[in-house]
């Protein structure tokens, strides 16, 4: 049986323009990403440069795929993000064909204003675990996580059941995780990289996090898979 793909984020310093009152800022930065390396770790789950159960493909922080875990030595590393203030690194399982091909991936960014709440920056060395992991999921566009060719499609549960053949090329599959924002205020990661955040009640219903919890951007990322079809494909993280 398929393994849920993971998205997974490390957080090594995050721009500070939604922090701020809601009517000083737009609603979404959004920036693309180019692929910045495959590599079998995880700087979150091993934080100490192992080797992780399966391989990942990286994006954002140019150091981080190379084996660079350190903060301070991280955030010196640049990006290649399209905008220079966000030195994060994003990664998710790598998807290859039957044939052992790399499917290319091209991500996008966004960091969303959710709430007139005030905003926090994220704290240096922030990390979360987000995307089907969590175990959540609604079909509605932009809740918890899933997969489609287009963001006004609803939301699938697994990429198999996605097929963009005969739609523009440029609708591809594409894997879109929309991050929890309420923040313990405490932690910048525990060992599960879950517990520090999480949803709104009766979230997507109601955006609003409770009193008492630190307002975070919500992350939002498209991983868009090359395939416009890839059924029989096979992610790293369904096979360790």
């Amino acid at each position: 049986m398929r393994k849920p793909i993971v998205l997974l984020a490390a957080l090594l310093t995050m721009s500070a323009l939604l922090a701020q009152p809601a009517s000083a800022v737009a609603k979404s930065i959004k920036f693309p990403c180019k692929t910045a390396g495959v590599a079998q770790l995880d700087p979150i789950l091993v934080p100490d440069g192992g080797p992780s159960a399966h391989e990942h493909i990286f994006t954002g922080n140019l150091g981080v795929p190379q084996g660079v875990h350190d903060y301070d030595e991280a955030i010196t590393q640049g990006t290649n993000c399209n905008f220079a203030g966000d030195t994060a690194a994003y990664w998710v399982p790598t998807l290859r064909t039957a044939s052992g091909t790399l499917v290319p991936l091209k991500f996008v960014v966004y960091y969303d204003r959710m709430t007139s709440q005030r905003i926090t920056a994220f704290p240096p060395d922030f990390g979360m675990i987000w995307g089907s992991v969590r175990g959540q999921f609604n079909s509605k566009q932009r809740s918890f996580y899933g997969w489609n060719c287009d963001n006004t499609e609803p939301l699938q549960r697994d990429f198999s059941a996605v097929d963009c053949r005969g739609m523009p090329s440029n609708n591809v599959v594409t894997f879109r995780a929309f991050s929890p924002y309420c923040w313990d205020g405490v932690n910048p990661g525990v060992r599960n990289y879950g517990d520090h955040v999480f949803y709104p009640t009766n979230y997507p219903t109601n955006e609003l996090c409770p009193a008492g919890a630190t307002v975070l951007p919500r992350l939002r990322v498209n991983a868009n898979f090359q395939t416009q079809y890839c059924p029989t494909s096979v992610f790293s993280s369904d096979e360790g």
